[in-house]
């Protein structure tokens, strides 16, 4: 997730990269899983209060997901990328 600000105000939400103005990259929800060689997994990610502050406030969250794996031996390495469209748990409504 990008924000990014005209002098102090917030102008824009972003999940892409921008050249012109000055930006602030915001992590709305992080989660560590580790896997074998082979092995799927399907992975549930909870927002941080930001995150969930921004879905409150906008009802849509464009955000990036980046996928990383850390071998013991080395630096985590970037695997991974693609934007996320996440949806809006709705309130049941009773008859």
């Amino acid at each position: 997730m990008t924000e990014r600000f005209k002098g102090h105000k917030l102008i824009a939400l972003t999940a892409r990269r921008s050249r012109h103005s000055r930006v602030k990259v915001l992590v709305v929800g992080t989660t560590n899983v580790t896997l074998r060689a082979g092995q799927a997994q399907t992975v549930r990610i909870t927002l941080s209060r930001a995150g969930k502050r921004l879905l409150a406030h906008r009802h849509v969250l464009k955000s990036r997901l980046r996928i990383t794996q850390a071998p013991s031996t080395a630096a985590a390495v970037a695997v991974s990328s693609q934007t996320l469209t996440p949806n809006r748990r709705h309130a049941h409504r009773r008859h």
